[in-house]
C-alpha cells in the first residue's frame, strides 16, 4: 500500500521551520490551484440527467465559495499597539531596519531586505551565482549585512 504524504510535509522538510510565512503562502497557493482545478473539472462535465445537473451546480457553488474564501486578503491581527494590521505587515515588524542592523550577518531577514523569496537566496547559495554569497555555518546560511547594504545602496 502506498503511503499518502502531503506535499506540505515535504516542503516543510526542505524549507525548515524558519520559513513559516513562505510555507503558509505556498500552502495557500496550492489550495487555490486545487480549487481552480476542481472548478475546471466540474465545468467540463457533460451533465445529462437532472440529478447530474443539480450535483454539478451544487458542487460549483461550493467550490466558488471556497475560492472566494481563499482569495480574501490576510485577516487582521492585533499588533502591540492594538491597531489592526494584516498578517503580512506583522512580518515587517520582526526585522530590524537595515540601517539599524548591528549584526555582521543575518539569516532569514536577508530575503526580506532583498524582497526575494527565501528559496531564491538558497538557490543563489547552491548555484553560487547570486549577487551576494552566504557564509555557511553547518547547514545554515548567513548573509553578510555589509553585502546586503552594498547591494541595496544603504549606508550604515
Amino acid at each position: 500500500m502506498k503511503s499518502q504524504s502531503s506535499p506540505g510535509l515535504l516542503v516543510r522538510c526542505i524549507l525548515g521551520i524558519a520559513d513559516t510565512d513562505y510555507l503558509r503562502a505556498w500552502e495557500q497557493q496550492c489550495a487555490l490551484d486545487e480549487v481552480q482545478a476542481n472548478i475546471r473539472e466540474i465545468t467540463a462535465l457533460k451533465a445529462m440527467t437532472i440529478a447530474e445537473i443539480q450535483y454539478r451546480d451544487g458542487r460549483l457553488k461550493e467550490l466558488s465559495g471556497e475560492l472566494a474564501r481563499l482569495q480574501q486578503p490576510a485577516p487582521l491581527v492585533a499588533n502591540q499597539t492594538g491597531a489592526g494590521v494584516t498578517a503580512h505587515e506583522t512580518v515587517e515588524q520582526r526585522f530590524t531596519p537595515l540601517e539599524l542592523e548591528t549584526r555582521p550577518t543575518t539569516d532569514t531577514a536577508a530575503a526580506w531586505y532583498l524582497r526575494k523569496a527565501p528559496q531564491t537566496l538558497r538557490i543563489w547559495a547552491c548555484r553560487e551565482n547570486g549577487p551576494i554569497r552566504p557564509i555557511r555555518v553547518g547547514a545554515n546560511l548567513h548573509w553578510p549585512v555589509a553585502d546586503i547594504r552594498r547591494l541595496l545602496g544603504v549606508t550604515a
